[in-house]
């Protein structure tokens, strides 16, 4: 490429000096222009494994110019002013008893504690206005570590800090977390932290942000880390014990600390979605044995912004960006030392390569700066690259204004547990508010309920659900109705297996309406009543959107379905162990894209059939959790196009006996054996696979 003339920064200089540029600005605009005029070669790459002979994929190898046009740059976040009203039960932090104050001064710590402490494992929102909240230890979450949401009004306002040089957090050989949610075992359920900032402050160089653990349905949203002086051990720390997730992290930002985020250990995954990283000492993200799924991931670094070591890792990293500044122009931007990933459309600039693979005595180095795809195993049967179906983004609906949320308790629901509120929940639907609120507690449905009129978003407060009997047949709990409102979002409330009784699909939409559905547990028909469901049945012709969701989820045809982070765990019979039983996601026809799976016990992870596509991009299948036998493959295709990238953990010995099965017209025509994909812990693993 024709090297760009350097710019006279002299003249440049004295020109904005003479229009009154300040100086601050002044001189970030010239470091600016420095880097951008500052060759940027391949360096020289450091050795791993030397004498190892080095293997370099050609430029074709990885594709060629610039990256997929389905590729586009993160979202941006739109502006937040999360308040809930009064009526919601949300228990605001800066009222009594608790009294915390963000005003910058007062020591916050013991308020915030009493009342993790008074909440455990209730489904509690805990919640701060905007403000800065001094803290000056560790806030632990109450008993059982779980159910439990700390909320904030807005991510650049709501600021959790530490004041600088705070005894405690001085000593990086003995780190200390802001925040600790949990740890073993992989049951803190429903745990989230949303919408606020931790900053660590000046001289803490032994802090670490947020120590985060959630299960099943769980997220930490729009959440910035950082460190007021750079300084500090970890910003996100997912590597403390030894299981994580799974669960969902999207729009975080991590400013500083010596390693921006870390995870480990080979269950139970987790997906994140809108990361930036941002002025690491040392890494940018370890990850050691755990299944991470990124999508745009923002790396700005002068270090690599990836390491991945120990047995069973597997990374997938979607449509990114790694920008390397100074000194990164003498490493890899990511360093594969162990495990499996998989790339697609990625950017690097700056680095001396895009990556670097050491196994076995060798090393393969992929040069960049545009990977379209790159599988670190390629295996028998496959198609060269992925069917790369169109992404849509989860649309975001603008906060209403609290005043204007119809409440199901200002209409006669109770949310007690034992009345049924279905009245009432249809009376605050058709009130003509935009908002429908259900309130923390227990809320009764007996009824179906339509969705209608101009409600755009039905939102619990963590609310639990229970359907306590039977409805009608052919019926669903939830059905979206006819509505000026395009588009539907339905989030932050769960019921649980020995709830439903209902044998009923959860929600149904006819119409023409996209539908949002965000943290919801246990989304499913199966029940300890009905333990053979057919999962949420998903027909159109409105589009689907899925962030963090337990559940099944069953296509049909002409159906569309974007999914990031779905688990589908059933309580499943075990004494039925046909395909038609045993099954996590079923598309017969229709078009489904998943970020990040993780599936547990029996039966196939996908059962595809009559023409459907589906792309699978990253997750894992913990095949030996709750299964005595594995019967089905793991993925069925029949005359069905697929992309799959998946690792497989398996501790019981009764791994998936076929992990890939394709027939068509009835007839198998390939079928891919666990001992040509090996790699997952205990299992198999496909970095990736695609139907030829």
């Amino acid at each position: 490429m024709e090297s760009l003339p350097r710019p006279s920064f002299s003249l440049l200089a004295l020109f904005m000096l003479l229009v009154g540029i300040a100086p601050r600005i002044l001189s970030r605009l010239l470091a600016l222009m420095v880097l951008l005029a500052a060759p940027v070669g391949p360096g020289t790459a450091r050795s791993v494994a030397a004498p190892a002979p080095t293997r370099v994929r050609s430029q074709a190898a990885v594709g060629k110019g610039a990256a997929s046009s389905a590729r586009k740059a993160p979202p941006a976040r739109m502006a937040e002013n999360i308040v809930f009203p009064p009526q919601s039960r949300v228990i605001d932090l800066s009222r009594p008893p608790y009294n915390a104050k963000g005003d910058g001064v007062t020591d916050n710590t013991e308020a915030i504690q009493r009342a993790l402490n008074d909440h455990p494992a209730q489904g509690a929102l805990l919640y701060l206005p905007n403000g800065v909240y001094i803290i000056h230890d560790t806030l632990r979450w109450g008993r059982d570590e779980r159910l439990t949401v700390l909320q904030g009004q807005s991510r650049d306002r709501t600021v959790l800090k530490l004041p600088d040089q705070r005894p405690g957090f001085t000593d990086a050989a003995q780190p200390r977390a802001m925040v600790w949610t949990g740890g073993t075992p992989a049951q803190r359920f429903r745990n989230q932290i949303r919408n606020c900032t931790f900053d660590t402050g000046h001289g803490n160089p032994g802090a670490i942000g947020v120590r985060f653990d959630a299960s099943n349905v769980g997220c930490l949203r729009d959440v910035l880390i950082r460190s007021g002086d750079g300084a500090g051990v970890i910003g996100l720390d997912m590597s403390y014990a030894d299981d994580f997730g799974p669960c969902f992290v999207k729009n975080l930002e991590v400013r500083g600390f010596d390693t921006g985020i870390a995870t480990k250990y080979g269950v139970n995954s987790v997906v994140f979605e809108n990361v930036t990283l941002r002025d690491q000492r040392r890494l940018g993200w370890s990850n050691t044995g755990q299944p991470i799924t990124v999508r745009h991931l923002t790396s700005v670094n002068r270090v690599p912004v990836l390491r991945q070591e120990g047995w069973g890792g597997f990374f997938t990293l979607l449509d990114s960006t790694l920008t390397g500044q100074g000194e990164a122009s003498q490493h890899p931007a990511l360093d594969l030392l162990a495990g499996g990933m998989f790339i697609r459309d990625l950017t690097v600039k700056g680095y001396a390569s895009a990556l670097r693979k050491t196994a076995n005595g060798e090393t393969e180095t992929v040069k960049g700066p545009v990977v379209r795809e790159w599988a670190s195993r390629r295996l028998p049967g496959s198609a060269a690259q992925t069917l790369r179906l169109p992404v849509k983004e989860t649309p975001e609906l603008p906060w209403d204004d609290p005043k204007t949320w119809a409440v199901i308790t200002d209409y006669g629901g109770k949310a007690d547990g034992q009345t049924d509120d279905s009245e009432a929940l249809q009376r605050a639907i058709d009130s003509g508010k935009t908002t429908v609120c259900l309130p923390s507690g227990t809320v009764v449905l007996k009824r179906p309920i339509v969705i209608r009129g101009r409600v755009r978003r039905l939102i619990g407060c963590e609310t639990f659900l229970k359907f306590p009997e039977p409805m009608p047949a052919g019926t669903s709990i939830f059905t979206v109705g006819d509505s000026p409102e395009p588009v539907l979002v339905v989030e932050r409330f769960a019921s649980f297996f020995w709830d439903n009784r209902t044998a009923s699909n959860f929600i149904a939409n006819p119409t023409r309406r996209t539908l949002v559905l965000k943290e919801l547990g246990d989304v499913d028909d199966t029940s300890d009543d009905h333990p053979n469901g057919r999962g949420t049945i998903v027909s159109g012709p409105g589009e689907l959107f899925v962030e963090d969701v337990t559940g099944r989820f069953h296509l049909m045809p002409g159906a569309r379905a974007w999914m990031r982070y779905i688990n589908p765990e059933t309580n499943q019979d075990h004494r039925n162990t046909t395909l038609e039983s045993q099954w996590h996601l079923k598309n017969e026809g229709g078009q489904l894209w998943v970020l990040g799976i993780k599936t547990e016990g029996p039966g196939p992870v996908l059962a595809a059939s009559r023409g459907s596509r589906s792309e699978i991009l990253g997750g894992l299948m913990y095949s030996s959790g709750g299964a005595r036998t594995q019967d089905q493959p793991a993925f069925t295709l029949d005359d069905s196009q697929a992309s799959i990238a998946i690792t497989e953990a398996n501790f019981s010995k009764n791994a998936y006996p076929s992990l890939i099965r394709v027939r068509k017209r009835g007839k198998t025509v390939f079928n891919l054996a666990p001992e040509q994909a090996p790699g997952g812990p205990g299992g198999g693993m496909i970095p990736m696979w695609t139907t030829p």
